[in-house]
């Protein structure tokens, strides 16, 4: 099992996970076919489709009756893909729509996020996020470049947020205007989000479903910001943690360690 992303409204589950085969006439036991499968599962556990597609990068639509997603093919025995094509299941009608076709040439990973004011966020040509809509589905121009790390109500990106990312600053730039507001971030925490002075104890994430609100951890002072209102909505010191390795949930609701205790943050029902 590699990821699972959760339906906010009907709470059913999208897994993804790889499988792995060998050619059976080549005889050759060291080479592996990976086989990336998608499967919707309800609250009971109960498998309810798989997509027999090479799905590599997967969003829910908010009420969780479609998905956009990205296919793959594979390039090393790494679980490695070149992105091939960007489409939209329908559910409700079992219908797959192809949109785009991404240049074979361009092996940079893209990402997809379906967000809360019904756009999709993807990677177009040079890695610049843009955004598209039905029922046409143009593509819409961000003029922002770079990964796929979108906030749930669609404002905002935040860029070198990942451990594997390579920058070291964490930026988070407006979709709508273009502005990097980091500066004014920076000043309302009394520091950077730098890498060189926190390494791994920096992290920042998403939370919320219809927000813009981001949880930071810097060292042992974790806080929960409000992007639109410009303000901090909580701030704890050694109590709070958002975990990169346990963070698992649904946009409105994550699992967040409070002392040694793993337990739920749900900003949402809280203001």
């Amino acid at each position: 099992m590699t990821e699972i992303k959760v339906s906010e409204q009907s709470g059913d589950f999208a897994v993804l996970s790889f499988d792995y085969t060998s050619p059976s006439d080549s005889g050759a036991s060291r080479f592996q076919r990976i086989v990336p499968i998608l499967e919707f599962v309800n609250k009971a556990a109960v498998k309810l489709k798989q997509l027999d597609i090479p799905i590599v990068e997967f969003s829910f639509n908010p009420n969780g009756r479609q998905l956009a997603f990205i296919t793959g093919k594979q390039i090393t025995d790494q679980k490695q893909f070149v992105p091939l094509r960007f489409g939209i299941y329908d559910r409700d009608c079992d219908s797959l729509n192809w949109l785009i076709n991404f240049p074979d040439t361009n092996r940079v990973s893209r990402g997809v996020y379906w967000a809360a004011n019904g756009y999709i966020y993807l990677n177009g040509d040079d890695m610049e996020i843009v955004r598209i809509k039905g029922p046409d589905f143009a593509a819409e121009s961000t003029g922002v470049y770079g990964e796929v790390n979108v906030s749930p109500d669609g404002r905002f990106n935040m860029l070198n947020a990942g451990r594997l990312d390579k920058g070291d600053l964490i930026e988070v730039i407006d979709l709508t205007t273009g502005e990097n507001i980091s500066p004014w971030l920076y000043g309302l925490l009394g520091e950077t989000l730098d890498r060189v002075d926190y390494g791994t104890a920096l992290y920042a994430r998403w939370l919320g479903y219809e927000s813009s609100l981001l949880g930071i951890n810097l060292g042992d002072r974790a806080l929960v910001v409000d992007l639109i209102a410009r303000t901090i909505l909580l701030e704890e010191h050694r109590t709070l943690r958002f975990d990169p390795d346990r963070l698992v949930g649904a946009r409105s609701l994550w699992l967040v360690k409070r002392g040694k205790r793993l337990t739920t943050l749900d900003i949402d029902r809280t203001q």
